[in-house]
């Protein structure tokens, strides 16, 4: 495998698990030194001693992205400890569903300290490594990715404020880009679909497992309904086909267009023709992904 990533640093939030891990092997593959940020210290360890085996440089943080210190207290310590930044993939999220009138308020709060919140934390700290990155060696360009979900595009039944979390990443996301397209920060969003979290690929092994995204409520017509309905069934048409998409899937399309040899549709590392990011909805079992390239 060609070491496109030789000489740059990755910093991959929400890392424990499923795409954060994924991503940060795929990282690592390709030359990068990876750090590697989240709250379970154990799996963190964990990752961490089998990057190193692999011959990566790696950095295991336990951080708590929701907490503002923390976030920027994690950034500084990479680029102290590795001496730059060149990548973020903001990965760290949750998704807690069910019907808006049943849904306890805390677990609201919880999706928009994660996946609002914990994201612009960390972006608003890794930008002036980045834009400093982008300036120079060994690249010319650095990478804001932050993973959103097919939610983000398709508002479903038992998910709306899942959606609105996922809708703020989009937003967030085009409005950043828009701003550092001229200084070689390339700020593109990914929507991933069904299968790429761990809470996922355990619900759909066993759909009645005790997990808090399946935790029913009840209706009022005395029965119950399950959280987990239909959130990310979204039609082909509209983000390509979403199901069976895993975590190694979900990754490799975080790490596709991201090295600087193989840069697709800027066709050179210095973004000479302006463009500079993308919104991206990963597809797989053969479909051809949505595409939003600007």
């Amino acid at each position: 495998m060609t070491n496109s990533l030789d000489g740059t640093v990755a910093l991959v939030t929400g890392a424990s698990s499923g795409i954060g891990e994924a991503t940060a092997y795929l990282l690592a593959q390709h030359g990068a030194a990876v750090a590697l940020v989240a709250r379970r210290v154990d799996r963190l360890e964990e990752l961490a001693a089998k990057l190193t085996a692999s011959g990566a440089s790696v950095l295991s943080i336990q951080a708590d992205v929701t907490n503002r210190d923390e976030a920027f207290g994690a950034v500084e310590r990479v680029v102290t400890e590795l001496g730059r930044l060149d990548t973020v993939i903001n990965n760290a999220g949750v998704m807690l569903l069910g019907p808006i009138e049943h849904a306890p308020v805390e677990e609201w709060e919880r999706m928009v300290q994660v996946n609002i919140l914990g994201l612009l934390y960390s972006a608003k700290a890794a930008l002036p490594h980045l834009l400093k990155a982008a300036e120079g060696e060994p690249r010319g360009v650095a990478d804001l990715v932050n993973i959103s979900s097919v939610a983000g595009r398709v508002a479903r039944l038992g998910s709306g404020v899942y959606n609105a979390t996922k809708h703020a990443v989009g937003a967030f996301s085009e409005s950043l880009r828009q701003e550092v397209t001229g200084r070689h920060v390339r700020v593109s969003s990914r929507a991933r679909g069904r299968g790429d979290g761990a809470g996922f690929a355990q619900s759909a092994r066993d759909p009645r497992a005790d997990l808090p995204a399946l935790r029913q409520y009840p209706t009022n017509g005395g029965g119950r309904h399950r959280r987990c309905d239909r959130l990310h069934r979204v039609p082909a048409a509209t983000c390509g086909n979403q199901r069976g998409l895993g975590a190694a899937d979900g990754a490799a399309a975080v790490i596709n267009n991201h090295s600087a040899s193989t840069i697709s549709p800027v066709r050179s590392p210095r973004l000479s023709s302006g463009l500079t990011g993308e919104s991206v909805c990963v597809g797989s079992s053969g479909a051809s992904p949505a595409r939003s390239i600007r």
